[in-house]
């Protein structure tokens, strides 16, 4: 288990208020991942998550105001990365490697995916990032953008589905299969 740093430490570690906030907020984070592999989000509690990642009460409550604010945390996270990659203008030029880095980011981050699921707070955030899809494409017609809904409802299914079915076919095969229907537009 890691110790909050105190002032001591910190400045051993050269570590700045703003480092030793963030080695905090990941201890607990970290912590609350650990608990979940063993118990349900509803029967953690606060003790058991600092006890875990070696946090006084004072430095858990200097971060957080529940346990509830360090999946708020995750979610934002996990949209910020997923923004950026579906953002990406590879889109356009390369669908196949579009879509293997987002199947890819999704794979690598599966245990948050797992957590927010468990949390019961991933479909507000899943929608957001399958509606990013949208402002990617220029549309010349309402048939077009109501195209475009449909493809990024799609993909959130599909995004939901893979993962629910445990990954089981590897980013490359749902790249491939993606990048066919990209390719039907």
């Amino acid at each position: 288990m890691t110790q909050e740093p105190s002032n001591n430490a910190k400045s051993v570690l050269n570590l700045s208020n703003q480092e030793s906030k963030q080695l905090t907020r990941e201890c607990i984070r970290t912590a609350l991942l650990q608990l979940l592999k063993d118990e349900s989000f509803e029967n953690i509690t606060i003790t058991s998550i600092i006890k875990r990642a070696g946090v006084s009460r004072a430095g858990f409550y200097r971060n957080y105001s529940s346990k509830e604010d360090i999946i708020e945390e995750f979610a934002q996270i996990t949209y910020k990365e997923l923004t950026t990659l579906i953002t990406d203008k590879t889109l356009e030029t390369n669908p196949y490697q579009w879509y293997l880095n987002l199947f890819s980011a999704i794979k690598k981050d599966a245990q948050t995916f797992h957590l927010l699921i468990l949390a019961k707070v991933p479909h507000q955030y899943v929608t957001k990032v399958g509606s990013l899809l949208e402002p990617l494409l220029t549309f010349d017609s309402p048939f077009e953008r109501y195209q475009a809904i449909a493809r990024s409802t799609v993909l959130k299914e599909i995004v939901i589905n893979w993962f629910k079915h445990g990954m089981q076919e590897s980013p490359e095969e749902m790249a491939e299969v993606l990048k066919q229907e990209y390719r039907g537009r």
